[in-house]
């Protein structure tokens, strides 16, 4: 009989430049209660270069949400 090791919780790193713009906002959202509901998650990672859209905003008031980072990026064009 083949064992398991039990599960650890993971840190999930989440790109996130106007994904709201992108996606939508529903979609977007249903993907975060999925990842909260569905992953054993120590923290989540937000690595972001200023978004424009409610992208944040939709992070923020995410219900349950705990162990959140945000990481801002000022990136340069590389023109």
């Amino acid at each position: 009989m083949m064992r398991y090791a039990p599960l650890e919780k993971i840190d999930v790193v989440m790109p996130a430049l106007n994904s709201i713009s992108k996606i939508g906002e529903d979609v977007f959202r249903k993907v975060l209660r999925r990842v909260f509901t569905e992953i054993l998650m120590n923290r989540l990672i937000v690595v972001d270069d200023r978004s424009k859209d409610k992208t944040l905003d939709a992070l923020k008031e995410f219900d349950g949400i705990r162990n959140v980072y945000f990481i801002y990026l000022k990136l340069r064009s590389s023109r």
